[in-house]
């Protein structure tokens, strides 16, 4: 309020403030910025992606869900925030739908959130699919180990529970011989 009580209205100078008294967690303070900014820039994409991020960290989860779908879809960073309020809001079937979109050449957050979207809707082998083709893109920098935890996580989540304890019980039956 102190920029715009001294005649600061510029909307950029306005988002640059607006960010940060996001990052001090001063939210309302944001809010209040990015509305006025939003007013004299309707539709600038910058000013939407922190307003949307405002309103879901305020937990305005429909106003964020608003505003973060006028952002370009070609703003990755806008669609994850659009993905999270929709989890957020319990909008599953929305989540899932974005979530399978984002993983596409995603990074690997984009590939988390597509499958707990996909698990919060109740598609177990979408799931398993975005972890699996996670899991190979990490393949080689992986403890073998943990490549097998996560396809046994990977099986479980797929409902193939027998899958899971053969190799176990088989194992378990080995030391027991020995």
């Amino acid at each position: 309020r102190d920029l715009l009580a001294n005649g600061h209205t510029e909307p950029m100078i306005l988002v640059r403030a607006a960010q940060s008294y996001l990052h001090a967690g001063l939210i309302d303070k944001a809010l209040h910025l990015l509305g006025k900014a939003g007013q004299d820039e309707p539709g600038e994409p910058t000013i939407l992606r922190l307003l949307g991020t405002a309103q879901l960290r305020s937990g305005r989860l429909q106003q964020s869900i608003s505003t973060l779908q006028q952002c370009p879809a070609g703003d990755r960073e806008a669609q994850r925030l659009l993905l999270r309020a929709y989890l957020e809001s319990k909008r599953f079937a929305d989540a899932h739908r974005l979530g399978q979109q984002l993983q596409t050449d995603g990074d690997d957050e984009e590939y988390l959130l597509a499958a707990q979207a996909a698990v919060a809707h109740g598609q177990a082998d979408a799931a398993h699919r975005c972890l699996n083709q996670l899991s190979q893109r990490h393949q080689a920098q992986l403890p073998a180990q943990w490549l097998r935890c996560m396809s046994d996580a990977l099986k479980l989540l797929a409902g193939d529970a027998d899958a899971v304890a053969a190799p176990q019980q088989d194992q378990n039956l080995q030391q027991l011989a020995a």
